[in-house]
């Protein structure tokens, strides 16, 4: 064991690093002064203690060794996920921790961000959403560790990579190698944060949830152009963080030469197939950053890591000795601002399990999480057993965990990416999918499967819920250009971008005048710039603009420009879309314009370069602040009367609007702007830029978040920069959900006809309509307005037959029945029978009721007729829904009658008629305790009638008739009168003809017996006797059923299959699932023909076709998964007919799309 002392010097034996920080402190001061033998007996102790617990120590704090981190003594395998702080809000971090734990996370993975905490030297800021000691201490209420990544460089995507920008400007500053002033501010504010944190008592050493700090990000990748002075950085950053003394374990990822004792860890996405290892015996196998997708840049497509790739990986990492996972991201949040890097866009990791908004995205969220499940139920061989690793095939193996103590798990691994492998493994055969590995609890069971995805997908929706397409609500202030004789910093050379603006803008104007002369024909300027973004003006009129891009690093422009005889204002607006977050030698990177020339007709070329230019810093509304309440009167704004709303470059929009009802995640929809910055009650929500498409022509990023907590219930306001120019009249502000299971493609097809119209909202509200024929069952619908705005809607009538219409000397295809929108008058952009939307295929997954505990029924039946007293008595049959005021379905109506011996039917065996109408719904029939039959209503108000042979015997026979509602009238005149109940009973076949039993002496029992002593309360017996069986009574009446289960697989919905049953009710652990009818079959109308597929063209009649026939009404009833717990379920089931208990099934509802 090598035991490490404050100071790093150490002995070696053969178990865990101990890293104990201020606890190691007082130690040394309790033995300090004392005989060496003290702290030889010392030592003994701390090596005997850990040798009696595995190898891992029993003291409080962490420790590690080779297999894993070791945590109050306890060996952890850990499942980690990233969140960052300042990507979300403060109103947001409960519900994100929360949803992750549920996920099967137990560590919050976080970077520190110096840039924001310290924008200024030595001025700090931990407020609001860079309140990092609130974070941590929201993730210690909530029961998880924190892995706090300090860096101080964090790369991640950040504006310069989390440094501020102000240490470029440090007299002698290299960033992150052996350089003194670097060294000197990283030490800084590294003792900072963990100052703060340890005031704060948030180490595991001092009983709080950090586990593991991180010093330095990557470094491995540029260590190399550093040489020398490379090597002696990382020696020296790692000794500095070991001696501020967290009392818990650094890391260092992609560092392979990480000194001792700091863990070097992996990053990457197959950490499993590249990863060596630690490089020490005696440091676990660790891997920082699962990427769940990758970052996403302007002009690119996100990046879809399918839940089955990233499962396979990290069941791999698992298989080969790794004991802890780190998924970047978990929530990738907000990019709010201009905290993103160059060229990034403002959604952060939006595919990670955990959306931008905070939504679970499926099946990333459910797959993981179910693989966490099963690992952590094998984490006892995993963490203590011997590990085994055999060939089943050329790219198949098996790792094996066992030991006699904790038990067996395998990881089975078929690592062929085409075929279905059948696998042998001790004697028993299991068939993997492609690329798939296998988890074998007890070295036996399949628990679980990465290629097997039990999980249905969900799918965001966004809803506009507000569109700003009101031009009087909108105000504008368009930004003045400058010009040379307006500025006051000037240079005979093209200056450096960010040497200027020391990043509180990502804006610079170069300006310069020219003096064109005659001889300049056909002038055109050609600009190079290693900015990110160009916009040429020419006597305050936009010339042109030109852009680069994360893979293309220089812009290049060459415009026509319009110059004028004498003296031209040649206005150029460098922008940047934040700094690097990565590279050797940030500091020296320069932006900005390198290259400006006129040519004249390609004949003769002017070099500007080395002109006088005049240089303003960043935009006038930034300077007053124009996206703060209090300074909107600081510039003159126009309204729309003024012709200045649309598609006007540096632009500055306004309006005010009231936040959409509900607490869901809330965004704008940007799509017909172009480039900019938005603002919400003077909170930058980030940079949009939506001209900037992908390969297939899509904005990488149209919705922009908006946090509920820069809402207010009314009254909020927008501030909208706009730079090439755009239209604000077609913002609109949408909210954002999921949905588990559209029903495919009805969904989509309103969805798309949604749209088409919100297109038309504006014309279809303020426009003046018109209707003309078109021809023979053709219509034409417009909407005009005094601007010249169109819309119109070309309806077909003919319900058979397709049409051609001409409209506005165009022609359109109208298929029978349909209508199509225009909403420009030109463009079709839906058609009501043209269905584009995806198609969905559902199956039901039956899976049979199962328990881990040995499925085991009860059983309580009760006797037909009054239980307990009576309720009443009367002669006269009473009305149900008066009678039981609705507290139950269920009213039993009870007599008897006695049979002389010579009654006439008993001598030739034939048998009495009993003659029943009800205006209740249902009614069972019992005769001396005996079901004898059912009649049932037709679901009208109309009385049904049941004629039924009844077996009486000679003398007393009871006649005991439970009447049913199902369900009260919620519709029609006069409804609080609809009757219910029996209204005649009477017998027929007796000597003397009719028995007439209506007004005969009536029994009355509200209520059946289980419903009254509340059977299917959780763990109620209610002082019955039950009969506890593996085989249940099947086809028996009125009895109740009680089994204990475990939850189905997965996490799909589910659905109680009661095919099997009769009619009754069903509860599981005490919430009423509801009553089941599942025989009641669909009855066509006796001159109508029962189809698959209904032609919906046509009048609509209710019955115009019937689907289903012969099939249940409903099969499958809905049990909420929320409702499981994960194992002892109590299903409780009351039938009142009779069925087949044991064939119930769970199913499960996959949705696929088609």
């Amino acid at each position: 064991m090598c035991i490490y002392t404050h100071t790093h010097t150490h002995t070696c034996s053969n178990s865990n690093t101990n890293i104990r920080g201020s606890r190691r402190e007082t130690r040394k001061r309790m033995v300090s002064g004392r005989c060496g033998s003290c702290w030889i007996i010392l030592a003994m102790v701390l090596v005997l203690s850990a040798a009696g617990a595995g190898g891992a120590t029993a003291e409080k704090g962490v420790t590690y060794d080779g297999r894993s981190l070791i945590i109050d003594g306890q060996r952890k395998l850990l499942f980690s996920g990233s969140i960052h702080y300042p990507r979300s809000t403060p109103e947001m971090w409960p519900s994100l921790i929360k949803k992750t734990k549920e996920g099967g996370i137990e560590v919050i993975d976080t970077y520190v961000f110096w840039n924001l905490h310290e924008p200024k030297l030595g001025q700090y800021d931990f407020n609001g959403r860079n309140d990092l000691v609130k974070f941590i201490k929201e993730i210690r209420s909530q029961g998880l560790y924190v892995c706090l990544r300090i860096g101080p460089f964090i790369e991640a995507e950040w504006n310069y990579g989390g440094l501020p920008f102000w240490l470029r400007d440090v007299p002698g500053m290299v960033y992150r190698t052996d350089n003194e002033p670097f060294k000197f501010h990283m030490r800084r504010f590294t003792s900072k944060i963990v100052n703060l944190l340890k005031l704060e008592g948030l180490y595991a050493s001092q009983g709080g949830p950090i586990i593991l700090s991180q010093i330095e990000n990557e470094y491995g990748n540029v260590q190399a152009a550093f040489r020398e002075k490379g090597a002696s950085y990382v020696k020296w950053a790692a000794k500095m963080a070991v001696g501020l003394q967290t009392g818990v374990p650094w890391i260092m990822c992609k560092q392979p030469d990480a000194p001792d004792p700091v863990i070097n860890t992996c990053n990457g996405m197959r950490c499993g197939e590249t990863f060596p290892g630690p490089n020490s015996p005696n440091k676990p196998k660790m891997w920082t950053e699962d990427w769940t997708s990758f970052f996403q840049v302007y002009g690119a497509p996100p990046y879809i890591r399918s839940a089955e790739d990233i499962a396979y990986h990290a069941a791999l990492f698992v298989a080969k000795n790794g004991s802890f996972i780190n998924y970047y991201m978990y929530h990738g949040g907000t990019n709010f601002g201009r905290t993103s890097s160059s060229y990034f866009i403002t959604g952060y990791y939006d595919q990670a399990p955990l959306d931008e908004y905070g939504l679970l995205r499926q099946p990333k969220y459910g797959h993981l999480k179910e693989l966490h499940a099963a690992i952590k139920s094998t984490a006892n061989p995993l963490l203590h057993g011997k590990q085994t690793i055999l060939s089943l095939g050329p790219m198949q193996q098996a790792y094996v965990f066992e030991d006699a103590r904790s038990g067996c798990v395998a990881f089975l691994v078929n690592n062929d990416g085409r075929k279905v492998i059948q696998i042998q493994f001790r004697n028993n055969a299991y068939s993997l999918r492609p690329k798939s590995i296998g988890i074998l609890q007890n070295c036996k069971t399949l628990i679980y499967e990465t290629a097997k995805v039990n999980v249905p997908k969900n799918m965001r929706v966004t809803t506009p819920v507000h569109t700003f397409n009101v031009p009087d609500k909108w105000e504008v202030f368009r930004e003045t250009i400058p010009t040379f004789s307006g500025t006051s910093l000037r240079a005979n050379t093209l200056l450096e971008h960010t040497k200027l603006t020391k990043d509180k803008t990502d804006y610079l104007w170069y300006t310069l005048r020219f003096k064109r002369d005659s001889t300049c024909m056909k002038p055109s300027l050609f600009i190079e710039s290693s900015g990110h973004v160009v916009h040429v003006f020419v006597n305050n009129a936009l010339a042109g603009s030109g852009h680069g891009s994360r893979d293309i690093r220089a812009v290049k422009l060459q415009v026509p420009v319009g110059l004028i005889n004498g003296q031209n204002n040649i206005s150029i607006l460098s922008g940047m879309v934040g700094l690097p977050d990565s590279g050797a030698y940030m500091e020296s990177k320069s932006y900005g314009l390198t290259k400006a020339q006129i040519s004249c007709d390609g004949t003769k070329t002017i070099d500007l370069s080395r002109s006088q230019w005049g240089y303003s810093v960043g935009l006038l509304g930034e300077k007053v602040r124009l996206h703060q309440w209090r300074n909107l009167k600081r510039v003159k704004w126009s309204n729309n009367n003024a012709g200045l709303i649309k598609n006007h470059p540096l632009a500055w929009y306004k309006t005010m609007f009231d936040a959409p009802s509900g607490d869901g995640p809330v965004g704008l929809n940007m799509e017909s702007m172009g480039k900019g910055e938005m603002w919400v009650n003077g909170e930058s929500i980030g940079r949009y830029w939506v001209s900037f498409l992908t390969p297939s022509g899509h904005p990488s990023q149209s919705i922009y978040h908006i946090p509920r907590a820069f809402l207010k219930p009314s009254g909020n306001f927008l501030v909208v920069l706009e730079e090439e120019g755009g239209d604000p009249l077609g913002i609109s502000l949408n909210t954002i959900s999921v949905v588990g299971l559209p029903r495919l493609p009805k969904w989509g097809h309103l969805k798309n006809l949604h749209k088409a119209i919100m297109l038309s909202e504006n014309m279809l509200i303020g426009g003046e309509h018109r209707n003309f024929s078109l021809g023979p069952s053709l219509e034409a619908d417009v909407y005009t307005s005094s601007s010249g705005s169109c819309a119109a809607f070309l309806s077909n009538s003919d319900d058979k037959n397709d049409k051609t219409a001409v409209f506005q000397n165009m022609t359109y295809h109208l298929p029978a029945w349909s209508v199509s929108i225009l909403p420009d008058c030109k463009n079709e952009v839906f058609n009501t029978a043209k269905v584009t939307a995806k198609s969905s295929k559902v199956e039901m997954l039956p899976e049979d009721l199962k328990s881990s505990s040995g499925l085991k029924w009860q059983v309580f039946s009760e006797k037909p007729g009054i239980w307990g007293e009576a309720d009443f008595v009367k002669n006269e049959l009473v009305d149900h829904i008066n009678t039981t005021k609705d507290t139950t379905d269920y009213l039993w109506y009870t007599t008897s009658i006695t049979i002389s011996a010579n009654e006439g039917f008993l001598k030739k065996q034939t048998l009495p008629v009993l003659f029943i109408e009800s205006k209740g719904h249902t009614l069972h029939i019992f005769i001396n305790k005996e079901y004898i039959g059912t009649a049932t209503g037709n679901g009208t108000h109309v009385p049904f009638k049941l004629k039924k042979s009844v077996p009486l015997k000679a003398g007393e026979n009871n006649i005991d008739l439970l009447s049913m509602t199902v369900g009260l009238s919620n519709a029609g005149s006069f409804y609080e009168w609809v009757p219910a109940g029996l209204t005649s009973v009477s017998i027929k076949g007796l000597n003397n003809g009719t028995l007439n039993l209506t007004h005969t002496k009536w029994t009355y029992k509200l209520g059946v017996e289980g419903e009254h002593l509340s059977l299917f309360k959780p763990g109620n017996s209610g002082a019955v006797k039950w009969t506890v069986t593996t085989k249940p009574p099947k086809k028996q009446p009125l009895t109740w059923y009680k089994v204990v289960i475990d939850p189905p697989s997965g996490s799909e919905p589910v659905g109680l299959d009661m095919i099997s049953m009769g009619k009754g009710m069903a509860w599981l652990n005490g919430e009423e699932i509801g009553r089941y009818w599942p025989r009641i079959a669909r009855k066509n109308a006796p001159n109508d023909e029962c189809v698959k597929e209904c032609d919906y063209r046509g009048k609509f009649m209710p019955d115009k076709c019937n689907t289903g026939c012969g099939e249940p009404s409903q099969r499958w009833y809905h049990v909420p998964r929320s409702w499981f717990k994960s194992s002892g379920n109590e299903l409780v089931i009351f039938e009142e007919k009779g069925g087949y208990p044991t064939k119930i099934k769970l199913s499960r509802r996959k949705v696929t799309e088609v």
